[in-house]
């Protein structure tokens, strides 16, 4: 009897750990969050340095797909649209070296 008591607990524990791994994992995640403020920022950032002369072709390139990227994120539905441009517009500015 208390093994098959100790084998329903450990079936149960493994149940609700699964059941509740998908919000905890969200929660993790939600710390790191980019504020619909600074993701508008690092989008205008990106288009101040992309309106300076000298920069690379390619680079340039890679930089306008992250904004294009970034305000695509941004003009959507959702609880991340702010973090996913933000995220978009540090990809562009890491392409200019800034």
């Amino acid at each position: 009897m208390n093994v098959e008591l100790l084998v329903w607990i450990v079936v149960a524990v493994l149940i609700v750990v699964v059941a509740l791994w998908p919000v905890l994992r969200r929660n993790r995640r939600r710390g790191s969050a980019i504020s619909e403020v600074e993701a508008r920022a690092l989008i205008e950032n990106l288009e101040n340095a992309l309106d300076g002369s000298g920069v690379d072709p390619r680079a340039r390139r890679k930089a306008e797909r992250n904004l294009l990227l970034a305000g695509a994120a941004m003009s959507g539905t959702g609880r991340g649209r702010a973090d996913r441009a933000g995220r978009w517009a540090k990809a562009g500015l890491r392409a200019l070296g800034g």
